[in-house]
């Protein structure tokens, strides 16, 4: 059972783009846990400008964001 997620320097649109999977915003609306999503200026704005959060609230998900301003992407390794 997943109790919360988290996505660091994300990197959600390799699913729609590679596998035919959800959108960014499609994950948002499917995730069931509290999330934290850090990101950096190399992201989409969406990641920081308040759209998946109001995505998150609306399905009554707890989700906070950080934006990491003088971060570059890749900060954390992924699926380790």
């Amino acid at each position: 059972r997943i109790h919360a997620g988290v996505w660091a320097h994300p990197s959600c649109q390799v699913g729609k783009e590679l596998y035919e999977g959800e959108s960014e915003q499609e994950l948002a609306a499917s995730a069931g846990t509290p999330t934290l999503i850090l990101s950096t200026p190399q992201e989409k704005p969406l990641y920081s400008n308040g759209e998946l959060a109001s995505i998150f609230a609306a399905q009554g998900v707890p989700f906070d964001g950080v934006h990491f301003r003088d971060q570059a992407h890749g900060f954390m390794t992924r699926a380790a």
